[in-house]
């Protein structure tokens, strides 16, 4: 019988927003893919990397897209003058793989734009890990997105739907040192009332956010909060010393974080990807 083996492709949107699609090697039916998304530091390949051996072991396909330095405002879903459409990228990543729904993992500005994606499009995701995010889209119906939950002036048909999106398991991840304030923080004076400091008090006054929404709508939320010791604002670090894959695998699989941390194979892909190097991945 011939050995099966993992395959890696790249691809590329109708927009040219590159990507990288992982199979593997022993497929599970009906499980959606999993998509990892990078910070402002657009360490794709590292993401890759990161959680292969985890898409491999739950037999998910593994989507890496890369926001090259030309979309900026990634985070946010859309750019003030609409050349950045991430949202509609991430979508015809999904059709083409033929996946009505997919799992999210953000680091950073990553992060940002998982929990808006799923804001706007609940019906194309099916659980959200969002690590280390700067701020969050609060459930405030005053303000607008991406601040808060009314439709955007710029982009009409981005309109969050606060119900769906809190009937989506929600694991916000945060490293104990992640409290400094960088150049790349948004710290304007609203965010800065609302969500806090830094981004360990802004993940927590964002959970409390979502659950007093629930519980005012009378509905149940799945809202977690991991804290990872001895980790900051690196997601080298939070892989390595914090512990991050294992504890996606818990949250997304149920698999043991004892079991998850078993050393995951390397794809031979790390090239497919050419990276910008900078901060690292707001």
């Amino acid at each position: 019988m011939t050995a099966t083996s993992s395959r890696t492709e790249t691809a590329r949107t109708r927009s040219g927003c590159t990507y990288v699609i992982r199979r593997p090697a022993r497929g599970r039916a009906g499980a959606p893919p999993l998509v990892a998304v990078h910070g402002i530091s657009r360490n794709a390949d590292e993401h890759l990397d990161a959680f292969a051996g985890a898409a491999e072991r739950a037999g998910a396909t593994l989507v890496v897209p890369h926001f090259d330095a030309d979309r900026r405002g990634y985070q946010v879903l859309r750019s003030r003058d609409g050349a950045t459409c991430a949202d509609r990228d991430l979508v015809e990543m999904l059709d083409t793989l033929g996946a009505p729904r997919a799992d999210l993992i953000g680091f950073s500005g990553g992060a940002q734009f998982a929990h808006r994606f799923a804001l706007v499009r609940p019906e194309r995701v099916a659980r959200v890990v969002a690590v280390s995010a700067g701020w969050y889209t609060f459930p405030d119906p005053r303000r607008r997105f991406p601040h808060g939950l009314r439709a955007s002036r710029r982009h009409a048909e981005l309109v969050p739907d606060l119900a769906a999106f809190l009937a989506l398991p929600l694991l916000l991840v945060v490293g104990a040192l992640d409290t400094g304030r960088d150049a790349a923080l948004r710290t304007d004076a609203h965010t800065e009332a609302v969500q806090g400091a830094n981004r360990v008090v802004r993940a927590e006054r964002f959970r409390a956010a979502l659950l007093r929404a629930a519980a005012a709508a009378e509905v149940r939320a799945d809202v977690r909060r991991v804290i990872l010791p001895g980790v900051g604002h690196s997601f080298a670090d939070a892989v390595a010393r914090g512990g991050l894959v294992a504890r996606c695998e818990e949250f997304l699989y149920g698999r043991s974080a004892e079991c998850a941390l078993s050393a995951a194979p390397r794809p031979d892909a790390r090239d497919l990807l050419r990276t910008d190097r900078g901060a690292a991945g707001r």
